[in-house]
């Protein structure tokens, strides 16, 4: 009995073994299907009887695309190339404010060769006189500015945290590579002094 039984195990193991091909071979039902759109052929559009009337024209189910590659060619494997990055343009979103306990910063999305130029223009434009610049370090400070001598909307962000209109403005600006990479972090520290000191 047990003879039988192992004979049996044996020519059912041989037997589902050797048909294997039948189910994952390359005309098995288990095959790969994913170039089996090569071998399409097109078939002539849907008509419509011509005894039917007031039915809008019938659009293709599957249209084709006019800018397909050439299904002919199969030199080899096709490699997938590497996306392209994704430019950057000067947009508010290329600088964020970002904060950790009290410590306030904004980074840039930018390297600091590239920040350093955007930086110092704007507090140019904003009534700040450069007087002191070190680009190889990053830093740069502003001279001792009363409120009036700079743009309407600092002064008025100036005053809203608590400097007072008699009072001189110093800022020093120090800008740093980020933690990522191709990312830049602005640090900008403002002193102020009882107006006519030196």
């Amino acid at each position: 009995m047990k003879r039988l039984a192992g004979l049996s195990a044996l020519a059912l193991i041989i037997s589902s073994t050797s048909g294997c091909g039948w189910l994952w071979g390359e005309d098995g039902y288990f095959r790969d299907r994913g170039s089996d759109y090569l071998q399409a052929t097109q078939t002539p559009p849907m008509q419509l009887p011509a005894d039917v009337t007031g039915v809008k024209r019938l659009d293709p189910l599957l249209p084709i695309p006019r800018n397909v590659a050439d299904s002919t060619q199969k030199d080899g494997e096709y490699i997938v190339p590497r996306p392209q990055p994704l430019g950057t343009t000067s947009e508010s979103s290329d600088f964020s404010l970002q904060k950790s306990g009290d410590a306030h910063w904004i980074l840039a999305q930018r390297q600091p060769a590239e920040v350093w130029p955007v930086a110092h223009q704007y507090f140019e434009d904003n009534g700040f006189r450069i007087a002191e610049e070190r680009p190889q370090t990053g830093e740069f400070s502003s001279s001792w500015q009363r409120l009036d001598e700079l743009s309407a909307s600092v002064a008025k962000r100036l005053s809203a945290a608590g400097v007072s209109a008699d009072s001189e403005t110093r800022l020093r600006v120090r800008i740093e590579p980020g933690v990522q990479r191709n990312t830049s972090e602005v640090y900008v520290v403002s002193v102020e002094r009882p107006a006519g000191r030196s």
